[in-house]
């Protein structure tokens, strides 16, 4: 299991993220942004990062969040925006700029109503190349392997309001169940959740097979 991410490997999945997230306002501020927020939270203590491989490659990521409610903040607390925050805004489009703009109003807020509390898969993406071959399903298992493993035992997810998107499809064929719709920067969005049996360990840590943490 690996313990660090190294700088090129930071970048091949800022750039997968923006290929399969590209509404996603984070992928609006561009590559740096992209790649400081996966160095954030590889590194961080209530996020943890699945990494799926084929022959040595990486073709999927899964970004699980305990504090999902903070992940915003604590980004922006901790990451040197001075060093590239005028560079990126000055080439924003007009669009990019506005969904900056609320984000920054806002505080990044995440709105959560009833599911507060839950742990939350923020992102999963697969290598738009190789798709439809069954890493996501494996990225998600790994990531249910590592919360049975220390106790938990539900967790959701926020994708579209629209039950025939394939993303929403994918997540009912994986056993997650419709939730509330709330309305994030004038889109609406629906929360899945799954339940999940815990499980522990024999040494107390969680078992991720086949995939990398962090």
């Amino acid at each position: 299991m690996e313990t660090k991410l190294s700088e090129k490997e930071l970048i091949i999945l800022a750039r997968m993220h923006m290929a399969c997230h590209p509404e996603a306002a984070i992928t609006a501020l561009g590559i740096e942004f992209v790649t400081d927020f996966y160095a954030f939270v590889a590194d961080s203590q209530s996020e943890n990062l699945f990494l799926h491989r084929d022959e040595g490659k990486i073709v999927g990521g899964c970004l699980l969040s305990l504090a999902p409610q903070t992940i915003s903040s604590r980004f922006r607390k901790n990451t040197p925006l001075r060093t590239w925050l005028p560079k990126t805004v000055a080439k924003l489009s007009p669009s990019a700029f506005i969904r900056f703009a609320l984000q920054e109003i806002m505080g990044m807020i995440r709105p959560r109503a009833a599911v507060a509390n839950e742990p939350e898969v923020i992102y999963i993406f697969v290598d738009p190349d190789t798709r439809r071959v069954g890493f996501g399903r494996h990225l998600l298992a790994a990531c249910e392997s590592f919360m049975a493993g220390v106790g938990i035992s539900s967790y959701v997810v926020r994708t579209w309001d629209d039950s025939e998107h394939p993303t929403v499809l994918f997540f009912v064929r994986n056993g997650f169940i419709l939730g509330e719709i709330v309305e994030t920067y004038g889109k609406s969005l629906r929360f899945m959740k799954k339940a999940i049996t815990p499980r522990h360990s024999m040494a107390g840590e969680a078992l991720v097979p086949n995939v990398a943490k962090k």
